[in-house]
């Protein structure tokens, strides 16, 4: 006869080998008490342990049945702490191509100041009030209130990842900050040939190719000579190396105008990249300083100041001038690497520009409404004559 003793649900029972006992004992779990759905059994060492598990879970059971939560306990652990564990959880992410390494580097870069700020704090210790603190401090340091808002939202990630790791029970909300009011300085085409006259060699034909096809600046930074087709007229975007496109709507084909091609032709191609720094095996990484005297030079301003451009202008620009010349908003998406329907295509890449708004303008035909009116007072004036 099987020596089983219950506790609730739960049953405790020795273990047995061809009948003999081996001096360990099961617990049995049921299945309508499991995660899986499968009966559970967990083998113990003796029967005082068995049993105090077993009385344990039933006093843990009836607490569930009577209204009762049993609250883990929550750690001592720092945000500062927090955000290392969780570096380390993305970076496996990266190694096996779920994130972008790029994508991780503007993370951590977001939440450097996010540290400063919070990270001596313990997670469980960050609330909404604390968060908005944060966010006048930044304000006052002078940030963008896009810029606070990505910071905030980098913040929030990292305390959602540790929700499940039992660091924290929840995380708190914040109103992110309104938007400021700035005015989205788009180039026109005219403008962008300007600054590309002042601009040294191979940046001219960066900008151009970013500015006739809208591609990414990661996109055009990162684009290998084995992806270009100058025979067909197209280039290819997708992975190389160790760089991955933002997502896989971004994998695309995209077409060349003749001129680019052209000019394309005319480059070496004695690297690996179409658009390489000194080493001819790595890739450009960045041309601020260079656009920055370029805008000087071309003297390109707005209201009395230098414009304010920057790598990405040049994909919105793309957007708005196709915008205005009427392509669809599917031939757009599918320029761009957006998802067919995407809100973001028109939210955030197509900019209304003055003069577009300036033609779009409305006037009344008073001329014609001046003779149309002095006929109608002549008529009334007969009127009251035969009246009279």
């Amino acid at each position: 006869m099987t020596q089983t003793r219950k506790y609730g649900p739960i049953g405790v029972r020795p273990q047995k080998v061809k009948s003999k006992a081996t001096g360990k004992w099961f617990m049995d779990i049921p299945s309508s008490l499991t995660s899986t759905g499968k009966r559970m059994r967990k083998l113990y060492p003796n029967k005082t342990e068995a049993e105090a598990t077993a009385r344990e879970l039933k006093k843990r059971l009836r607490m569930h049945e009577l209204g009762y939560e049993v609250k883990k306990p929550l750690s001592g652990l720092t945000f500062s702490q927090g955000v290392k564990e969780w570096e380390e959880s993305q970076k496996r992410r990266v190694r096996t191509g779920k994130l972008r390494d790029a994508s991780l580097t503007t993370r951590m870069n977001e939440l450097k100041p996010v540290q400063a700020f919070l990270g001596d704090y313990s997670v469980t210790a960050i609330t909404t009030e604390l968060m908005e603190k944060y966010q006048e401090r930044r304000d006052r340091e002078g940030c963008r209130s896009a810029t606070v808002n990505s910071e905030v939202a980098s913040l929030k990630q990292v305390l959602h990842w540790l929700v499940p790791l039992g660091h924290l029970q929840s995380v708190p909300n914040v109103e992110p900050v309104p938007p400021s009011d700035i005015e989205h300085e788009i180039p026109t085409e005219d403008e962008v040939v300007a600054l590309i006259g002042f601009l040294p060699e191979p940046l001219k034909l960066l900008v151009r190719m970013m500015a006739e096809t809208g591609m990414r600046p990661g996109e055009v930074y990162n684009l290998p000579w084995r992806h270009v087709n100058l025979k067909e007229e197209y280039l290819r975007v997708r992975p190389f190396r160790n760089w991955r496109p933002k997502n896989e709507r971004s994998i695309r084909r995209v077409w060349l105008s003749s001129g680019l091609r052209a000019e394309m032709h005319r480059l070496p191609k004695n690297g690996t990249f179409v658009f390489s720094g000194r080493d001819t095996n790595k890739p450009i990484t960045d041309f601020k300083k260079a656009l920055n005297t370029a805008v000087e030079k071309a003297k390109l301003e707005r209201y009395g100041q230098p414009m304010h451009l920057t790598p990405k202008i040049f994909r919105k620009a793309f957007a708005t001038w196709q915008a205005e010349r009427g392509v669809s908003p599917s031939i757009l998406q599918k320029q761009l690497g957006h998802a067919p329907g995407s809100r973001m295509t028109e939210q955030y890449y197509i900019h209304v520009r003055d003069f577009a708004v300036k033609e779009a303008g409305v006037e009344l035909p008073m001329n014609e409404a001046k003779d149309i009116l002095a006929i109608s007072g002549n008529a009334d004036t007969e009127k009251r004559k035969v009246a009279a």
